[in-house]
């Protein structure tokens, strides 16, 4: 009749597979992993030895290029010793770089929140300014930047980045790329003479760098707490390059591999017989 009403049809199982893997991921549009995650745990229930042989597949490829990978850096390392200890250097540098990158605005954030921030630390002045205020080499003004110098708390904050990114790059530089095996005493005391001067010489440089780059970025092209964020890391980065340049030729003499001693050969020889006693033969003669 046309007045009866259709009843609506019942749900499948295999529409309702359907509908449940077109569901939008956390309430929005679906997400590629999402996706690849569903189809693959479908795929896997269906075909649950093959979708194991992909696994099997794809982890035995990763396997090979890796030691495929291994083997040709090998030959590399052979073939080009130094320039393969170049770039194991330039990777562990870098390494510690994106570390300072991570701790310098966190340990400035911690100390920023302390009472550091209004101690002026402002010490070692070597000549004027333009303007005829002294040249500090440590010029850490009291008050927030870019109005003020960021006081002892900038200070603090960007040392102890240095040392800790310091202390881990020497041990990694020494035994990773280095292989040293010279006394380590010795080694840590160059190594801290020269930090101590890569430290003067980069704070010779912010006296001329960091209040324009800290102004420009905050002020001038008005990012705020995001140009402050910029700065930092750009207060790091020139850290970074400078230690990068001046630490590789000090590692190359520091850093020393030594021969291993040779084993001493045995007096007695391979078949023991030439350590007997030259005087006991000698009084077996006499008998």
């Amino acid at each position: 009749m046309s007045g009866e009403t259709e009843a609506a049809p019942t749900p499948t199982p295999e529409t309702t597979s359907t509908t449940t893997a077109q569901t939008p991921l956390s309430g929005g549009k679906p997400r590629m992993f999402g996706r690849l995650r569903v189809g693959w745990s479908s795929f896997a229930e269906r075909r649950p030895g093959l979708a194991q042989f992909v696994v099997f597949f794809v982890l035995s490829n990763g396997v090979t290029a890796f030691g495929r990978l291994r083997v040709g850096w090998s030959s590399f390392a052979e073939r080009r010793p130094g320039l393969a200890q170049f770039v194991v250097f330039f990777v562990l540098s870098n390494g510690v770089t994106v570390l300072q990158l991570a701790l310098m605005p966190a340990f400035k954030a911690v100390f920023g929140m302390t009472s550091l921030v209004d101690t002026s630390f402002q010490v070692l002045a070597v000549g004027s300014n333009p303007d005829g205020s002294p040249f500090y080499l440590f010029d850490y003004a009291a008050g927030g930047l870019p109005e003020g110098g960021g006081g002892l708390a900038y200070f603090l904050a960007v040392q102890v980045t240095l040392l800790i990114a310091q202390v881990i790059n020497f041990f990694a530089q020494r035994n990773v790329t280095f292989k040293s095996n010279t006394n380590i005493w010795r080694a840590a005391f160059w190594y801290t003479v020269a930090y101590v001067v890569i430290t003067f010489a980069a704070a010779a440089l912010q006296g001329w760098y960091k209040a324009p780059v800290y102004e420009l970025l905050i002020d001038t092209w008005g990012m705020g707490k995001t140009g402050e964020t910029v700065a930092d890391m750009v207060t790091m980065m020139i850290n970074a390059v400078l230690s990068f340049w001046v630490f590789f030729p000090i590692f190359k003499v520091i850093f020393k591999r030594e021969p291993e001693p040779a084993e001493m050969p045995d007096p007695a020889g391979p078949g023991g017989s030439a350590g007997v006693d030259v005087s006991s033969a000698r009084a077996g003669q006499e008998v």
